[in-house]
């Protein structure tokens, strides 16, 4: 509703100023006149058409370059869009809203420190790109997301914006793009110290594990009665 209103007030301004350069030029006469009204006649036509040219005529596809994803890694999105009417356009805006799940990075290399801070960084909530399709019909629309988060993260919309070449009328549409990514779980590497000992009557190394920790695994089986409690996970 809010977009009609302010459409319909820049028609308004547009009959306004062609019947100014229509008035003018009918009571000045001459032709100087005539020939500044003729040469405005072109723009003040381009605008009516741009004023009319319906936005929802583009459709957009999101699509996840990157296949197989983990935790601190990047990936790469594309979005593309496409239309049917052949309307000249200087400015066109791509803004991708990010979901509420990939505003927090993860970096792997400082994830202890993540740990102990309890607040990751943050990223923008949004991605925005500036094109000049002109004639174009299909628009293509490339980025990176580096220290992705674990989970599953949900797109939903995009968001486009166009200008005209004056920047007289401005057009916003929000279009549904669902999109997933699912990002699995990083590899952390374990580092454990042990302490080892040399037995008095030879060389040989002896680990000094004690047999009731129970962070290490031997295996796994079934519970059988008899069993440890502290060795049941």
């Amino acid at each position: 509703m809010r977009q009609f209103i302010y459409l319909s007030i820049k028609l308004v301004l547009l009959a306004s100023l062609f019947l100014i350069f229509y008035s003018y030029a009918m009571f000045q006469g001459g032709f100087v006149s005539w020939f500044l009204f003729y040469c405005s006649l072109p723009f003040l036509l381009y605008e009516l058409l741009f004023i009319l040219y319906p936005i929802r005529d583009w459709t957009v596809k999101r699509a996840v370059q990157t296949r197989s994803i983990k935790a601190g890694q990047a990936a790469r999105l594309q979005i593309e869009c496409k239309r049917r009417f052949f309307v000249p356009i200087p400015y066109l805006i791509i803004e991708d809203v990010l979901p509420v799940s990939l505003h927090s990075c993860f970096d792997p290399k400082r994830w202890a420190s993540l740990l102990t801070a309890r607040q990751s960084p943050q990223r923008d909530k949004t991605v925005k790109k500036m094109f000049y399709p002109l004639f174009k019909r299909k628009i293509v629309c490339e980025y990176e997301l580096t220290d992705l988060p674990r989970g599953v993260h949900s797109f939903q919309q995009v968001t486009l914006t166009m200008t005209d070449l004056f920047g007289f009328v401005t057009k916003t549409v929000v279009l549904p793009v669902e999109s997933t990514i699912r990002v699995s779980p990083a590899d952390v590497e374990l580092k454990l110290s042990l302490d080892n000992s040399v037995r008095e009557m030879g060389e040989e190394v002896a680990s000094t594990i004690p047999t009731d920790r129970s962070s290490y695994i031997s295996g796994v089986r079934q519970y059988v009665p008899g069993d440890r409690l502290s060795s049941i996970h």
